[in-house]
């Protein structure tokens, strides 16, 4: 029978005359029947949580054959005096699941894992999305779950229907969906997992100086970001996974050396995909965050000076400080002087006979 639940059935005698069995009371009865007339015996339809057994008579306690094999029922001639002693056993229906995956934001091949109640592992691929559990157990509750797919999806919640019904999860405080599985019932269960989209960020650092600055970056082109000194990140969201982006710098100007962009993506250290283009060439997995960097540094500044002297062929010799100090002198035989390094932070004119290249704010004195 495969169940411990109470039931009941309904059997007739030539379409009629009904009689309804129980847990409690199994046997029905039909007495004081006409003698040399063949008799229908019949079930009620018991629904679809039941599969049917098959009648069996005994006649006299001889076994008999159904009279008509191609009709309903189980025909059965009654003999005077004849006792007719007839059997069936119906089975519950096991239950069956079965779930569908969906997958959103790749065309790339994919694959998941479910498991029943902890265990009994169905794969589902892009090829094959669906998993199926058979001959279960009617009457108990059974939890659907997914084995974590990892960090580059976004789970869906599992969604099921019993007989084309919706129904809960049984306990929405445990993990996976809790369902129970009626005698007989079909329950049908999908779930949408949706690729995480990706994300970089780029921080930029500067030496040389402590002034204000400001760079552009820009991401396969365009997507400008401004990166400055009072806020040095820059960050794009929501990109596409499975994608190469190229992370660029617009070019900053005369004075600056440009570093190198290096990234990582989720911790580990990535090499330019393709190191003979501009920019720094990285896919984005998906729910992958890659992080980069880049250094430019401020070019040094230089002061060059060239004496000249007029009215006199005779040696002479003159001393030159920058801001007071470092002293540097200029002759006859070698009337250029220079200071290496000074801070290139603001431009000052040259002077006839006089030059200064990438200098600001420095004062010269000419010393007696």
């Amino acid at each position: 029978m495969g169940t411990t639940e109470p039931w009941s059935f309904t059997f007739q005698l030539d379409g009629a005359n009904d009689q309804t069995v129980t847990n409690a009371a199994p046997a029905a009865t039909w007495d004081n029947l006409t003698p040399n007339q063949v008799y229908t015996l019949s079930e009620v339809d018991p629904g679809a949580q039941w599969q049917m057994g098959a009648i069996s008579c005994l006649v006299n306690d001889e076994p008999v054959s159904d009279g008509d094999l191609n009709a309903a029922g189980f025909q059965v001639n009654v003999t005077p005096g004849a006792v007719v002693a007839c059997s069936i056993t119906n089975t519950v229906t096991p239950g069956k699941i079965t779930l569908t995956k969906n997958v959103v934001g790749t065309t790339e091949p994919w694959s998941f894992t479910f498991q029943l109640n902890g265990a009994n592992d169905q794969t589902v691929t892009n090829v094959a999305p669906m998993a199926t559990w058979d001959n279960l157990t009617p009457n108990q509750v059974y939890t659907l779950s997914e084995v974590y797919p990892g960090a580059g999806w976004q789970v869906g919640a599992i969604s099921c229907l019993v007989n084309d019904s919706p129904v809960g999860d049984g306990d929405p405080n445990v993990d996976g969906f809790q369902v129970n599985v009626t005698p007989g019932a079909s329950v049908v269960c999908d779930i949408t997992n949706t690729v995480k989209p990706g994300q970089i960020t780029l921080t930029k650092n500067v030496e040389g100086t402590t002034e204000p600055w400001s760079f552009t970056f820009q991401l396969n082109g365009g997507n400008d970001q401004i990166v400055n000194n009072g806020s040095p990140v820059a960050t794009w969201d929501n990109l596409t996974p499975n994608q190469v982006y190229t992370l660029a710098e617009v070019n900053p100007g005369a004075g600056w050396q440009m570093g190198a962009i290096s990234c990582l993506v989720n911790d580990v250290p990535v090499s330019d995909s393709n190191p003979t283009e501009a920019g720094f060439q990285v896919t984005v997995t998906p729910g992958s965050t890659v992080v980069c960097s880049i250094t430019n540094t401020r070019e040094p500044g230089k002061i060059t000076l060239t004496k000249n002297v007029v009215g006199t062929t005779e040696p002479w010799a003159f001393g030159f400080t920058l801001n007071g100090g470092d002293l540097r002198t200029a002759s006859n035989n070698s009337p250029v002087v220079s200071w290496e390094n000074p801070r290139p932070e603001c431009n000052i004119h040259a002077r006839r006979g006089e030059s200064w290249r990438g200098v600001v704010c420095w004062q010269l004195q000419l010393l007696g």
